[in-house]
C-alpha cells in the first residue's frame, strides 16, 4: 500500500511538470525550411530585396527557436546552434547590402549545416 501512494505521489508531481514541457510548432520549422530555400534561390537569383527579406525572416523564426530552448532549459548547444544561426541571418543582410551574393550564399550553406547538426541532437524520431 506504501509503494502505491508513493507512486501516486511522483506521480502527482512530475505529470503537471511534464505536461508543461515547452513545445516548438512544427509550423515554425517547416517555414523555416521554406524561408531557408527561398533565400538559397533569391541569393542565386541576386535579388537584394527578396533575400534580405528571406534572411531578417528567418532571423525572426530563430527568434522562436530561440525562446523554446530557453524554456526548455536543459539544451545549451541549442542555444549555441541559434546564436550561429541568427548571427549568420544578420551577416547575409549585411553581405547582401553590399553586393556580396557569393558570400551571402556560403554563410546560408553555414545556416543549412547548423540546422542539421541541432536536428542531429534534437529533433525528435
Amino acid at each position: 500500500m506504501f509503494k502505491l501512494l508513493a507512486a501516486t505521489a511522483v506521480l502527482a508531481v512530475a505529470l503537471p511538470t511534464l505536461a508543461a514541457a515547452p513545445e516548438l510548432d512544427d509550423g515554425v520549422m517547416e517555414n523555416v525550411d521554406l524561408v531557408n530555400e527561398s533565400l538559397s534561390s533569391n541569393l542565386g537569383l541576386k535579388d537584394a530585396a527578396a533575400a534580405t527579406t528571406d534572411a531578417r525572416d528567418l532571423d525572426a523564426l530563430f527568434g522562436e527557436v530561440e525562446a523554446y530552448f530557453v524554456a526548455r532549459g536543459d539544451a545549451p548547444d541549442g542555444l549555441v546552434y541559434v546564436k550561429k544561426t541568427r548571427e549568420a541571418a544578420t551577416a547575409i543582410v549585411q553581405a547582401v547590402g553590399a553586393g556580396q551574393f557569393d558570400t551571402a550564399s556560403n554563410i546560408a550553406t553555414e545556416i543549412s549545416r547548423t540546422c542539421k547538426a541541432c536536428h542531429r541532437k534534437y529533433k525528435p524520431d
